[in-house]
């Protein structure tokens, strides 16, 4: 009896020796470890949605370090804007011949058969592609007109892209087209279509130049449409960039490259150059054509081959262009 009593003492003076705050304290910690389990079990996949996830999904994230990605590529004047980059529409992997002779895009005879070689580089020292499919269009001489294919949709031409240094590298897509009998100046267009890519953004490049002999001045027009599927106010806007020579590699074998060298500020109309683009600003409803007009004025004394670039923005997004060779002889 005498030690059923002791131990009761204990107990009381236990009881009394936590205080109610420190009762609650407890309580609340034991509260927020219960619903911080709850809430990192209710987050955990189960095995179930795994297995769903799996079985059900479209592509699965592969990480492995043995899984490489490729990079194929083209002169894409798209993604080089998208850069801040100044462009030509003289594209250098793009290229028309008729037996075996390279051809202009802009002496291009109606009713005739000709070959378009498009050349596409891969940006991956480990990974090739095997069957690349390349599709190629063509438009009428503009900016943002209406495209036409060339090869069939359903089958576009393959290629085999080595990587870089290998001797499939770059590789050659060549498709054989027939211009239409409407003569007239027509641009054309090369599509990558990987499977996989590093890079998606660098996989759509355009030929679109023309060539205009001046006596004083030189005119021309193209036509601008609106494709941005909204009301815009477009803009034309002109600058005179080329491809500069490549540079001299560097240190471990690069080329230097230079943003400098290919900002759109650092080719303005030169001194004594007079262009006019009319209208130069103008709202346009989604699909509406508009006729552009265009004059340049060569400096006097001025003789040889000078090229405009033709840039055209709906408000400030990008929409497309076309470069003007002008020949003073």
């Amino acid at each position: 009896m005498r030690s059923l009593e002791l131990i009761a003492a204990a107990l009381i003076g236990l009881l009394r020796f936590f205080s109610v705050d420190v009762w609650k304290l407890l309580f609340g910690i034991l509260a927020w470890l219960s619903r911080s389990w709850w809430r990192l079990l209710e987050q955990a996949p189960s095995e179930w949605d795994r297995q769903k996830k799996t079985r059900y999904s479209d592509c699965i994230p592969m990480s492995h370090p043995a899984f490489k990605i490729p990079d194929p590529l083209i002169y894409s004047q798209e993604y080089l804007m998208r850069l801040g980059l100044a462009v030509t529409w003289d594209n250098p992997d793009i290229v028309l011949t008729k037996g075996g002779v390279d051809v202009s895009s802009h002496e291009l005879e109606p009713d005739t058969e000709y070959e378009i070689v498009g050349r596409i580089w891969n940006g991956s020292n480990e990974a090739p592609v095997v069957d690349l499919p390349v599709s190629f269009s063509y438009l009428a001489f503009g900016i943002g007109t209406q495209s036409f294919p060339i090869t069939d949709p359903q089958k576009p031409e393959l290629v085999t892209l080595g990587v870089k240094g290998s001797p499939h590298h770059p590789a050659f897509a060549v498709t054989k087209w027939k211009t239409p009998a409407t003569p007239g100046h027509y641009c054309i267009q090369v599509r990558l279509d990987p499977v996989s890519d590093a890079n998606y953004g660098n996989n759509f490049g355009q030929e679109n130049t023309q060539v205009v002999a001046s006596e004083s001045p030189a005119e021309f027009t193209f036509l601008l449409r609106n494709n941005t599927g909204r009301q815009a106010t477009m803009r034309v806007q002109p600058d005179t960039y080329v491809l500069p020579d490549r540079p001299v590699c560097g240190k471990g074998g690069k080329p230097a490259f230079d943003p400098k060298t290919h900002a759109p500020g650092a080719y303005p109309v030169p001194a004594g150059w007079l262009v006019d683009i009319s209208p130069s600003n103008v709202p346009m409803q989604p699909e509406e054509e508009r006729l552009i007009a265009v004059r340049i004025d060569p400096p006097a004394g001025f003789k040889g081959r000078k090229a405009f670039n033709l840039n055209a923005f709906a408000d400030w997004s990008f929409v497309g262009g076309l470069t003007a060779y002008i020949d003073v002889r």
